[in-house]
């Protein structure tokens, strides 16, 4: 399955190993402090149509981050 709004993706950073979960929302609803990102910040709009498994690069004002997708889960 490809990402699309309301899905939870499991990332994990390449650089440090650490895991993370966001899931993807409509910019009004963004909040990151519990997860939630928005489908237009940089990261979400790298997200949106990739499938388990891809690797992503996000460029964001902190700089170029690498992402592998470990898993998406569907909001349904």
């Amino acid at each position: 399955s490809r990402v699309k709004i309301g899905n939870t993706v499991v990332l994990c950073d390449l650089s440090s190993g650490k895991e993370s979960r966001y899931t993807l929302v409509d910019p009004r609803e963004t909040n990151p402090a519990k997860g939630k990102i928005s489908i237009a910040s940089p990261l979400g709009k790298v997200l949106l149509d990739k499938e388990t498994g891809q690797m992503v690069e996000v460029t964001a004002p902190g700089g170029i981050s690498r992402y592998y997708i470990r898993a998406i889960q569907s909001s349904d």
